[in-house]
């Protein structure tokens, strides 16, 4: 079975009434951009500059319906669902995982001629940033504090232990951007200026900045967008060392490490596999 989710519309493979999907999508293909250099008294070429286009998803259905007052119905939301003003969630399961992309409808459906209450459609997407990504989003515990008594104990023992480093595994087809939310985990008092620096131990790249983290506030590191900011004091670009990278996560394990001057700190790393072809 497969099916694609958006809105709250399902066209699934297997289905006897509402949106069946009759077809296999096009969901492995992609066209790319280049920059080819020919040179006088030379063979070949030389290919340099290689990015994807934008995807282009079409999904072929049928609706089915048992009366002519449903088979509007179905259609109205269908188009409605497909407004090419709108951004969408697409979530697509090719029969043994599922995969979610930002889309956005390339036009309104196109429909065919109408058989009894059956009618054939054709939605287009265009998904912007080429990849599929694995359905949710991936959570990691970079800089935390754990508890560790679980059983009654006599002193001196430890209560709690302190985690610094986690291995995140990116199992996509390549390297991936990442999130990373930072915030106190219990009330502290005010400090000067504190270091934050987070390491990709696997490919020697860093971020760092200097910001006294406040009770409340949590400062997100995006990686894609190369953006730093905080939920009480917007923008904070200009914290960061000018050594810093805004690193990608690398096929396959990484090894992260925290390293902050505030032990009451809490780093969280979020990010989604990236896949060309499903």
């Amino acid at each position: 079975m497969r099916y694609f989710k958006f809105e709250d519309i399902t066209i699934r493979s297997n289905t006897g009434k509402g949106y069946l999907l009759t077809e296999k999508p096009n969901t492995e293909f992609g066209d790319v951009n280049k920059n080819e250099l020919n040179y006088i008294d030379t063979d070949g070429s030389t290919i340099k500059d290689v990015y994807f286009q934008p995807r282009s998803i079409d999904i072929n259905g049928h609706i089915l319906a048992d009366s002519q007052s449903e088979l509007e119905s179905l259609k109205r939301k269908l188009i409605c669902a497909c407004n090419p003003k709108n951004d969408v969630g697409l979530t697509y399961f090719n029969g043994a995982g599922k995969y979610y992309a930002l889309a956005k409808p390339t036009s309104l459906p196109d429909f065919g001629e109408q058989r009894c209450w059956n009618i054939e459609f054709i939605v287009y997407f265009t998904i912007p940033r080429f990849y599929w990504l694995s359905e949710g989003e991936i959570q990691n515990n970079v800089f935390a504090r754990n508890d560790i008594l679980k059983t009654p104990f006599e002193f001196p023992t430890m209560f709690t232990e302190r985690t610094n480093t986690a291995i995140i595994v990116n199992d996509g087809d390549v390297e991936t951007p990442c999130v990373f939310d930072i915030y106190l985990s219990d009330a502290v008092s005010a400090r000067s200026a504190q270091s934050i620096k987070i390491i990709n131990n696997s490919t020697n790249k860093y971020i760092e900045l200097f910001h006294s983290i406040q009770q409340g506030e949590i400062i997100t590191i995006n990686t894609d967008d190369a953006t730093i900011t905080s939920n009480l004091n917007g923008n904070l670009i200009t914290e960061v060392t000018p050594d810093s990278i805004f690193f990608t996560l690398a096929r396959g394990a990484n090894d992260i490490e925290a390293v902050l001057s505030n032990t009451n700190a809490v780093v969280v790393s979020k990010h989604r596999c990236r896949y060309m072809g499903v």
